[in-house]
């Protein structure tokens, strides 16, 4: 998981509901700006697709939503004092 991955996240479970795919687009590009080397090959359909997989977050045509296992990780980060990651 990227850096900017976590923070799009966190912005999802600090205001719940349906957000526009344009909010993950600010933090893709907030990532592909700081690493470009790491995003060159990905697209922001695989940079959601990712968090996805995990079953993090829920796409539905142009919006994304945390779902109850994204919610759950943040708070296993916190409890846990898993350190972010400091790439993208």
């Amino acid at each position: 998981m990227y850096y900017m991955q976590l923070a799009f996240l966190r912005t999802l479970n600090a205001a719940r509901g349906p957000h526009p795919i344009a909010v993950a687009q600010h933090f893709y590009d907030g990532g592909k700006a700081s690493a470009p080397e790491v995003y060159a090959d990905q697209s922001l359909t695989s940079w959601v697709g990712f968090l996805q997989s995990w079953n993090l977050v829920n796409r539905v045509n142009d919006t994304v939503e945390i779902t109850d296992i994204g919610q759950e990780f943040l708070v296993w980060m916190a409890i846990t004092g898993r350190r972010e990651p400091i790439i993208g």
